[in-house]
C-alpha cells in the first residue's frame, strides 16, 4: 500500500517550501545498470556534479586533479566561500595562485583555493599541483578525508591514515583495488554518496595489513560453486552487438565465459562497458533459480594480441620475414593455428608478466587508466579468469626460446598460472582460474590440480574450422580421429581423479546429442556449439532452456488454486480487528494479525481470504524482523517509519524467511496472497535493483506461492505487468486513476484475470471519479481510507 508515499512526501515538501522544482533530468550515458547509477543520480541531484554540456557523465572515464578538487569542495563548502576565496587570500596582482601551475584566471583556481587555505591540498614535493595528472585512489583517499574533516593519526606512510579511514567506513568502492588506480568519475561520485549519506551496508574494499582487499561479499547473493556447475555457455565474440548482453543475461546457464571485449581496441568496443554487462549477469540466475551466475573473462595468457589496449607497435610483420626490430623481444612469432594477430610469446618474460599480471609501469601504454589484463578483469567484476593458449608451453618456437633462455616451459607455465592466482587472490580471495586445453601439462606436475580450479577442453570429439562466421558451414561436426579422442581422454581422466572438474567444449551441431551423451558419460559437463563463439549455442544441453523455468514458470496452473473471478466484490482492511460481516466475497488482511480461527469464521461465511505481507521491506513491528540479515537492509522507507526497503537480488537470503511467511499463509487456511512492495527497482532502496532483478523476485514469489496452493496477486509494478501476467493470477493496483497508469495493468484484464483497484480518498479522489474508467477497463474498483480500515465504497 505504499505507492502513493511519493505524494505524500511531495505534499509535505509543497507545505514547508512552496513549490517544488523537478530535478534534473538523468545523464544520457549512465544507466539504471551501472553499479555506480545510485550514487551518480545522488551527486546529481545535490548539486555536486552537473555533467557535460551533452547531458553525459561520463562514469567510467578518469578524473585528473583539477576536476576531483572542484568536485569534493563542491560536496562540503558552499558557493560564497568558493567564490571569494581568491579575492581574500591573494593579495596584489599575483598571477598563481599559491602554486606555478595554477593560473589566478584558471576555471579551478578558486576550489583550488578553498583547499589549500584549509589545508586540504599540500601539492607535489616540487611546489607544483599538477592540475591535469590523472589522480589515483591514495591520493584522492587524502583530499576526500581533508574535505570531510575527519579525525585521522598520523603515519610514515602518508596515505595509510586516510585510506585507513575509508575503509572503516565502508566508502572504497569493490572496483577499486590498487592504491595508485587512476580514479573514475562514477567511482569518484560512489565515494561521495557513501560518505554524505553514511551509506555501510553495500559492498566495499577493506584496507587490511597495508593491502586493498576486495569484498568476499556478494551484494548479488551467493554464486553458484564451481563442482556444482551443470550448465555453461562460452561466446567471446559479437557481445557489443544489440541485445548480446540480454540473452546472456536472461539465458539459465549457471557459468559464462566471455570476452572482456573493453579491453579491445580494435574498434569501438573500446566503449562497451563490461563492468556494467557482468554487473548483469552477476545479478541474474544460474540454473537452480537461487543462485546467481558465474561470470569468467577469457584472456589469452600465451600469446599477445595486437587489437589489445596493451599494444603500441606498428601491426606489420607479414609471414615470412623478420619480426620488426621495435616489437619486444618476448613476442617470439606468428599464431601456428593462423588467427591473425596473435603472437606466441615468452610468457616468462617480466615485461609479459607485467601486461598480464602486475601492471606497473605500463605508462607509455595508449590509456593510463589500463593497468593489467588481470586486473581489468578484476576491475570489471569478472569471478575468474579462463586461461587461453597454455598450450603454448608446448609450441615449437616457444620450447626454442625456453631452450634459448634456459628454462622449462611447462615449470614456467606452471609458475605463471600461479602467480596470476596469488595476485588475484590477494584482491578476491574467492578467484577462479579454468584451464583451457593443454591437458598434458600435468604430466609428472601434480602440483598443477592446486593451481587451477577447472581445466576445459575443446573438440574432444567434435572439431570445425576455425573462422569468425558464425553461421560457416565448416564451423562444425568434423568427426576427431580416435587416437586424438583416446589421448584427451587419458589425460583428463587424471584430472577427473584429482577432483578437478571438467568442462567440455564440443564443437557440433547435427552430432549435439551425441557430444553431450559422450560427455555426461564420463562425467564432463558439456556445451555443443559452433567453432566461432560468436553467440550462444543453438544446440543447449536437454534441460537448460527449462531448467529455472520449471522454477518461476506458473503459467499453468494446478486446479486447486482458487483464482478470483474479475468482478468479485473485495474488502481490503488492514486494521485490527477487522469488520468480519462486512458484505463481499473477497477480503484481504493482514497475514500476522490474525490467526487460523478468523480466516475459518471468514470462511465458513463464504468468503475467500488474502494475507498481506510486504515482500520488499522489513518492518520494526513484525515478529521475525530479528530473520533478515543486515547486509540486505537499505534505506527508511519514506514515509513510513520503522520500515526498510530490503535487498531483492538476494534472493538466496531473502527466501528462508518469505518461505516461512508463506507457509504461515497457508497453515492459517489463506486463499491467496499479496506481496507488497515488489516494484523496488523503481524506489531509493539504496540497492541497484534493476527491472530484470525485479523480475527475478517476482517470477520466483509466485513461484513459492504457487507451490503451497496460494493464488498471488501482483501488487503495482505496472511497468511488468505484460511480463508477469503469466505469473500472477490477479493483480492490486494503488491509485492508478490519480497517477494515471490503469491501461499499463489492462494484460490482467485481457486475460481474464481479476484487478483489484484501489483508490484513496486522500487525495480528493469521489467515486464516480474513477468508476467509469474502472467499469471500461474491466477493473473491480473500490475507494478506501488510507489507513485501510472496514470503511470503503465500490463501484457500482
Amino acid at each position: 500500500m505504499k505507492k502513493i508515499s511519493s505524494f505524500l512526501t511531495l505534499s509535505l515538501l509543497v507545505t514547508f517550501f512552496g513549490l517544488v522544482g523537478q530535478g534534473q533530468a538523468a545523464f544520457t550515458d549512465v544507466k539504471s545498470s551501472h553499479t555506480n547509477y545510485t550514487a551518480i543520480d545522488y551527486v546529481q541531484n545535490e548539486s555536486i556534479v552537473s555533467g557535460y554540456p551533452d547531458g553525459s557523465f561520463k562514469p567510467d572515464q578518469t578524473i585528473n586533479r583539477a576536476e576531483f578538487t572542484k568536485i569534493i569542495i563542491n560536496a562540503q563548502y558552499g558557493s560564497g566561500e568558493i567564490n571569494n576565496c581568491l579575492e581574500e587570500n591573494l593579495q596584489g596582482s599575483w598571477s598563481y595562485a599559491f602554486f606555478p601551475d595554477v593560473p589566478r584566471d584558471a576555471w579551478f583556481a578558486k576550489y583550488i583555493c578553498v583547499a589549500y587555505q584549509n589545508g586540504i591540498i599540500a601539492g607535489y614535493p616540487d611546489g607544483t599541483f599538477g592540475p591535469a595528472n590523472n589522480i589515483n585512489f591514495a591520493e584522492a583517499s587524502k583530499i576526500i578525508v581533508n574535505t570531510f574533516g575527519y579525525t585521522v593519526k598520523t603515519d610514515p606512510v602518508w596515505y595509510k591514515p586516510f585510506v585507513q579511514s575509508l575503509s572503516d567506513k565502508k566508502a572504497i568502492p569493490p572496483s577499486i583495488f590498487e592504491l595508485d588506480a587512476v580514479l573514475e568519475r562514477g567511482e569518484m561520485a560512489e565515494m561521495i554518496y557513501r560518505l554524505l549519506e553514511e551509506v555501510t551496508n553495500l559492498d566495499s574494499t577493506k584496507y587490511e595489513n597495508s593491502v586493498l582487499v576486495s569484498p568476499s561479499a556478494d551484494p548479488n547473493g551467493d554464486p553458484l560453486a564451481l563442482d556444482e556447475v551443470q550448465y555453461w555457455g562460452y561466446q567471446i565474440q559479437s557481445i557489443v552487438e544489440e541485445g548480446m548482453v540480454d540473452k546472456l543475461v536472461e539465458s539459465n546457464y549457471d557459468m559464462l565465459v566471455l570476452e572482456p571485449t573493453r579491453t579491445d581496441w580494435s574498434s569501438n568496443a573500446k566503449n562497451f562497458d563490461s563492468k556494467g554487462m557482468v554487473d548483469r549477469i552477476k545479478a541474474s540466475k544460474a540454473s537452480d533459480g537461487i543462485h546467481r551466475k558465474l561470470a569468467i573473462a577469457y584472456i589469452d595468457i600465451g600469446e599477445a594480441e595486437d587489437w589489445r589496449w596493451y599494444w603500441k607497435w606498428n601491426k606489420n610483420w607479414p609471414v615470412g620475414t623478420e619480426k620488426p626490430t621495435s616489437w619486444p623481444d618476448y613476442i617470439i612469432s606468428h599464431d601456428p593455428d593462423g588467427w591473425g594477430g596473435n603472437y606466441p610469446v615468452a610468457y616468462w618474460d617480466p615485461q609479459w608478466k607485467n601486461i598480464t599480471i602486475y601492471g606497473k609501469d605500463l605508462s607509455s601504454s595508449p590509456h593510463g587508466n589500463y593497468n593489467s589484463i588481470i586486473d581489468e578483469v578484476i576491475k570489471s567484476g569478472f569471478d575468474g579468469i579462463y586461461l587461453d593458449w597454455v598450450e603454448g608451453f608446448e609450441n615449437t618456437e616457444v620450447m626454442a626460446q625456453a631452450k634459448i633462455d634456459g628454462v622449462d616451459p611447462a615449470d614456467e607455465m606452471i609458475d605463471f598460472i600461479q602467480e596470476m592466482r596469488d595476485y588475484a587472490e590477494e584482491r578476491n580471495p574467492n578467484f577462479l582460474i579454468i584451464q583451457q586445453n593443454a591437458a598434458s601439462l600435468q604430466d609428472g606436475h601434480p602440483e598443477l590440480f592446486d593451481v587451477i580450479d577447472a581445466i576445459a577442453q575443446e573438440a574432444i570429439w567434435y572439431d570445425g574450422d576455425a573462422t569468425d562466421d558464425w553461421d560457416d558451414a565448416n564451423g562444425h561436426d568434423h568427426i576427431n580421429e580416435s587416437s586424438l579422442v583416446s589421448y584427451y581422454l587419458d589425460h583428463l581422466d587424471a584430472y577427473k581423479k584429482a577432483e578437478v572438474p571438467v568442462f567440455a567444449c564440443e564443437y557440433a551441431l547435427e552430432f549435439a546429442e551425441d557430444a553431450y551423451d559422450k560427455s555426461y558419460e564420463k562425467d564432463f559437463v558439456p556445451l555443443a556449439t559452433r567453432r566461432s563463439l560468436g553467440n550462444l549455442t543453438t544446440t543447449p544441453p536437454d534441460g537448460l532452456d527449462d531448467s529455472a523455468q520449471k522454477k518461476t514458470d506458473n503459467s499453468v496452473k494446478t486446479s486447486d488454486i482458487w483464482v478470483p473471478d474479475q468482478l468479485m466484490s473485495w474488502d481490503w482492511q488492514l486494521t485490527k480487528p477487522i469488520n468480519e460481516n462486512v458484505n463481499v466475497e473477497v477480503i484481504d488482511i493482514d497475514l500476522f494479525d490474525h490467526d487460523a480461527a478468523t480466516v475459518k469464521r471468514l470462511h465458513d461465511a463464504g468468503k475467500k481470504v488474502i494475507c498481506y505481507i510486504s515482500a520488499g521491506s522489513t518492518e520494526d513491528w513484525r515478529p521475525d524482523k530479528d530473520a533478515f540479515p543486515s547486509s540486505i537492509i537499505g534505506k527508511d522507507y519514506d514515509g513510513w517509519p520503522g520500515e526498510k526497503w530490503l535487498d531483492i537480488r538476494q534472493i538466496d537470503k531473502l527466501a528462508p524467511i518469505m518461505r516461512a511467511r508463506m507457509d504461515l499463509c497457508a497453515s492459517k487456511g489463506f486463499d491467496g496472497l499479496e506481496p507488497d512492495n515488489i516494484q523496488s527497482h523503481e524506489e531509493n532502496t539504496g540497492f541497484a535493483i534493476t527491472a530484470a532483478d525485479q523480475l527475478a523476485y517476482n517470477k520466483w514469489l509466485a513461484n513459492e506461492a504457487h507451490e503451497r496452493g496460494l493464488s498471488i496477486g501482483l501488487k503495482n509494478d505496472s511497468g511488468q505487468a505484460e511480463e508477469l501476467v503469466s505469473y500472477f493470477d490477479w493483480a492490486l493496483t494503488e491509485e492508478c486513476y490519480e497517477d494515471d497508469w490503469c491501461d499499463e495493468m489492462k494484460p490482467f484484464a485481457d486475460a481474464g484475470k481479476a484487478v483489484f483497484m484501489t483508490e484513496y480518498t486522500e487525495r480528493g479522489t469521489k467515486i464516480a471519479d474513477f468508476c467509469p474508467l474502472a467499469k471500461s477497463l474491466g477493473f473491480n474498483g473500490l475507494l478506501k481510507k488510507l489507513d485501510l480500515d472496514d470503511w470503503g465504497e465500490a463501484c457500482p
